[in-house]
């Protein structure tokens, strides 16, 4: 057990606590554990963990994943190691769900352009090729809700309201209830009476 290596972590992983970094003061104060071992924490060591786990378990970010309090007891180190082990692997996983930005940027500059050549090709006439288009855009589609709407404004600009209505139950099924395609749903529906489709 390397004692003064112990200490310098957990002094880091307070100080990246205070600087609101919670991932990188878990990993310090991780490697204190580890260096610890099994064992439970000489006399002399315990203030600097309880400083650690008390600035650690106080940032908000922390409370999201583990809300209830850690009362740090000397010879009990191993409890607080679990939590953190489990909250810094929670972080670590949401850190891997979240699109890059690079990423997420060529793929709205590939939803915008096979969107605008959707458009393009409905402009000309050609219904079925627009409609392919605009499926293709739904493949970029992450979390750009409008898009829905967009589709079934366009498609009803061309009197195309049997395709209209299919991208709007497509948006409705992401997002439940909502006015807008609710309100162009309504109004596709009372066309395509009209028009007797």
């Amino acid at each position: 057990m390397n004692i003064r290596k112990i200490r310098e972590d957990l002094g880091r992983a307070k100080a990246s606590a205070n600087r609101n970094e919670l991932e990188r003061a878990l990993a310090l104060s991780l490697l204190a554990f580890k260096e610890l071992g099994n064992q439970a924490a000489p006399m002399d060591l315990r203030g600097d963990f309880r400083e650690a786990i008390n600035s650690i378990t106080a940032l908000a970010a922390f409370r999201e994943h583990h809300a209830a309090p850690i009362i740090y007891q000397g010879g009990k180190e191993r409890e607080a190691f679990v939590i953190f082990a489990r909250v810094y692997k929670a972080l670590r996983a949401q850190e891997m769900q979240e699109e890059p930005y690079e990423e997420a940027m060529q793929r709205k500059i590939a939803l915008d352009r096979t969107l605008k050549e959707a458009h393009t090709e409905l402009e000309r006439g050609k219904v079925s090729e627009a409609d392919a288009l605009y499926t293709q855009a739904l493949s970029y589609y992450k979390d750009e809700n409008a898009v829905f709407a967009m589709i079934a404004r366009q498609l009803m600009e061309v009197d195309e309201v049997v395709r209209a209505l299919g991208y709007l139950k497509k948006g409705l099924a992401v997002m439940p209830g909502d006015p807008e395609l609710l309100e162009l749903s309504r109004k596709c529906t009372e066309r395509r009476a009209e028009l007797g489709r």
